[in-house]
C-alpha cells in the first residue's frame, strides 16, 4: 500500500469512526430521554441499531484506521481476533435489528390484534438481547479456533475477519444476506398491499360522505 493513499485512507477511517461515534451515541440518547419514544417498540429497536454501530464505530474504527497508519496488522493475534468478533458481532446485531424494525411496522399494519401481544415492552427487551447473542452464537466456533472455523487477519481483504473455510463463512455470510432478503420479500408486498386496500377503504368511505 502506498503511503498516500495510507494516510488518505487513515484519516476518512478516523473521521467515520469519530462521526458515526457522535452520531449514533446522540441518536440513542434522544430516544432514551424523550418518554413519548422511549415506550414504543420500535424505539428500542432503534437504539439497538445504534448502539451496535456504536460499538463497530469505537471498537473496529481506530483499530481499522490503525491498519492503514502501520501499514498493515500490527496489534498481535488475540486483538485481531477480538476486532474480528466485534465487528461481526455488531454487525450482525445490525442487520436483526433492521429485521426487527420490518416485523414490527409489517405486524402494526397486516396483524394489529397481535401487535401489543408480541411487541411487549419485556418481549421487545429480549427481542434486543436476542440481536446480540444469535450472531454471538454463531460466531462461537470461529472464536474457540473449531476446525474448519477461524478468526484473523485475512490478507487479501486487509481485515481482521473471519477466516476463509470451505462451509463455515460461505455459509455464515450467505445466511447474513440471505434472510434479510426473504424476509423483506415476504413482508414488504404484504405490508403494500394492505396499506393499499386500507387507503382504497378510505378514499370509498370519503366518497361516501360527500
Amino acid at each position: 500500500m502506498a503511503a498516500s493513499s495510507n494516510a488518505v485512507h487513515f484519516s476518512l477511517l478516523a473521521f467515520l469512526s469519530v462521526m458515526g461515534s457522535v452520531v449514533n451515541l446522540a441518536t440513542a440518547w434522544a430516544l432514551l430521554r424523550d418518554a413519548r419514544l422511549r415506550g414504543r417498540a420500535t424505539s428500542c429497536f432503534l437504539v439497538n441499531l445504534s448502539l451496535a454501530d456504536l460499538a463497530f464505530s469505537l471498537f473496529n474504527g481506530p483499530l481499522d484506521s490503525a491498519v492503514y497508519y502501520y501499514g498493515g496488522w500490527t496489534l498481535g493475534h488475540r486483538l485481531c481476533v477480538a476486532a474480528a468478533l466485534m465487528r461481526h458481532v455488531a454487525v450482525g446485531s445490525s442487520l436483526a435489528s433492521i429485521q426487527l424494525i420490518t416485523l414490527n411496522r409489517y405486524t402494526s399494519v397486516v396483524r394489529p390484534r397481535a401487535y401489543g401481544r408480541i411487541f411487549s415492552p419485556g418481549n421487545c427487551l429480549l427481542l434486543a438481547a436476542f440481536c446480540w447473542l444469535l450472531p454471538a452464537a454463531l460466531l462461537l466456533p470461529a472464536a474457540l479456533a473449531a476446525p474448519g472455523a477461524r478468526l484473523g487477519w485475512d490478507e487479501k481483504l486487509e481485515s481482521c475477519t473471519v477466516l476463509p473455510g470451505p462451509v463455515y463463512r460461505p455459509v455464515l455470510y450467505l445466511g447474513s444476506a440471505l434472510l434479510p432478503l426473504l424476509l423483506f420479500a415476504a413482508c414488504y408486498p404484504r405490508l403494500f398491499l394492505a396499506l393499499r386496500h386500507s387507503r382504497r377503504r378510505l378514499t370509498s368511505h370519503l366518497g361516501t360522505l360527500q
